[in-house]
């Protein structure tokens, strides 16, 4: 508001010191100071006054009604010109000296009362002229004002709107997640404490720490390092639900461990790389994640083995990857690529984010 309000006092300022450049050629130092405050006046009233009506009037669709205040403006105008024209200063009789003109005896030669008659409408309708020219290009430019400032305020709510759209559509494909992975988490600590696991209460443990980091810490962004913690510990989670393997990797190298990334983007793929894998039935399955940011650029990759008659898809009905690609497709747009591929029992996939 206030650079708004400096940016239109300079223009004002601005014009009228060209006003009284150009005054000043005909007048001395106080009339062309009088006459251009009396025209900037008028341009300065003309020009809110035509921005108030277009707002108050033209915009609730209002269009004669304008119109009409328009001419009354307009009329109210002319009319305190010619009232004022009385008290303003005249040309000074040294100004027509210095170019070589006498001024004008009234009393001299005057012409008969039917010549003064029309010369007297003559000159009203040439005031009404030099009134209209003066008053129409500032209904122009405030009228063009407000185009321009109805345009951008449109863009402004076009833009607001995009972003609540965004981010509810992002609130609703984080609510999919959280119990995602809690009903898989719940249902393997149910498995163990069938059977009486001791593992079942350090199960218990991770959990808390990983639903500790989806509640409290999992903000619009989270860095790189909350990420791959978070990861470690749902690892080291299934770890103690399968047993130690040699087959299970997972190896990071991150540059700037500060670097922000969209929460819970990569979990997805972690999941379904266990959830998926054919441990109970293959001595060397096979789990391996490697997570790679330099220079601004993530490259991920999660890849496992899988029996041939394991369905890919998640168990609550797939929104796993599904919720990735949406996501995706809202944040990084076009700095995103995924590769999903899989050959014979081995399933992977790829992904490069420009963070």
């Amino acid at each position: 508001m206030r650079k708004e309000i400096l940016i239109h006092s300079i223009s004002w300022l601005s014009f009228a010191l060209l006003i009284w450049y150009w005054q000043s050629n005909t007048y001395e130092f106080p009339g062309s100071l009088a006459h251009t405050a009396r025209f900037v006046s008028i341009c300065v009233l003309v020009f809110y006054s035509n921005l108030w009506m277009l707002n108050r009037f033209v915009k609730k669709g209002k269009l004669a009604l304008y119109v009409g205040l328009v001419f009354v403006l307009l009329g109210g105008i002319f009319y305190g010109t010619q009232v004022s024209n009385q008290w303003m200063p005249r040309p000074d009789v040294s100004y027509f000296n210095r170019h070589g003109e006498e001024p004008r005896n009234p009393g001299i030669n005057r012409p008969p009362r039917s010549r003064r008659r029309g010369r007297e409408m003559d000159l009203v309708s040439r005031r009404i002229i030099f009134s209209a020219v003066n008053t129409l290009p500032m209904l122009f430019f405030s009228t063009l004002f407000f185009l321009t400032q109805e345009r951008r305020r449109q863009k402004e709510l076009d833009v607001n709107r995009k972003s609540e759209q965004l981010e509810s559509e992002m609130k609703f494909l984080k609510s999919q997640i959280n119990p995602h992975f809690l009903f898989n988490a719940l249902n393997n600590i149910y498995s163990l404490s069938i059977t009486k696991s001791e593992k079942a209460s350090e199960l218990i443990m991770k959990l808390s720490k990983m639903l500790r980091h989806v509640i409290y810490e999992n903000g619009a962004v989270v860095t790189m390092e909350q990420e791959i913690a978070y990861i470690e510990h749902y690892i080291d989670f299934q770890k103690l639900r399968i047993g130690e393997s040699r087959n299970i990797v997972f190896t990071h190298q991150v540059t700037n461990a500060t670097a922000k990334i969209e929460p819970m983007l990569l979990i997805p793929f972690v999941e379904n790389a266990f959830k998926h894998s054919d441990f109970v039935e293959n001595e060397e399955a096979v789990v391996q994640i490697s997570l790679r940011e330099e220079k601004g650029i993530l490259t991920f990759m999660a890849e496992n083995t899988m029996n041939s008659s394991s369905e890919t898809k998640d168990e609550v009905g797939g929104i796993g990857i599904n919720n990735v690609e949406e996501r995706l497709k809202l944040i990084y747009k076009d700095r995103s690529q995924m590769e999903i591929s899989q050959t014979g029992k081995m399933y992977k996939v790829s992904l490069e984010i420009i963070l």
